[in-house]
């Protein structure tokens, strides 16, 4: 058990959203400590308009409610206008 994990970012492509490899994390995420926060953060968002299209937001909804993640917090970023990046660090300080 290693309570010095507090959170564990999963960074899914906003381009395209969860996809195979990123389901099959979210499965193993079920069983993540209660002490520990799970957060998506979709990337890439300056590849579109500084935003995810509305289809990949509400299917990456969709599948954290499929593996009964339902709680777990969304982030849109980019790296280039670093949007998102008060938001992240925000889960780095807790």
């Amino acid at each position: 058990e290693r309570r010095s994990l507090r959170v564990l970012f999963h960074l899914v492509d906003g381009r395209h959203g969860p996809l195979g490899q990123d389901m099959a994390i979210m499965e193993q995420m079920k069983g993540m400590p209660s002490y520990a926060k799970y957060v998506v953060v979709l990337t890439k968002a300056d590849k579109q308009g500084n935003t995810v299209s509305p289809a990949v937001y509400a299917n990456t909804i969709l599948a954290l409610k499929e593996y009964k993640l339902d709680q777990s917090p969304v982030i849109i970023t980019s790296s280039e206008t670093k949007l998102g990046r008060t938001d992240v660090w925000r889960y780095l300080r807790r």
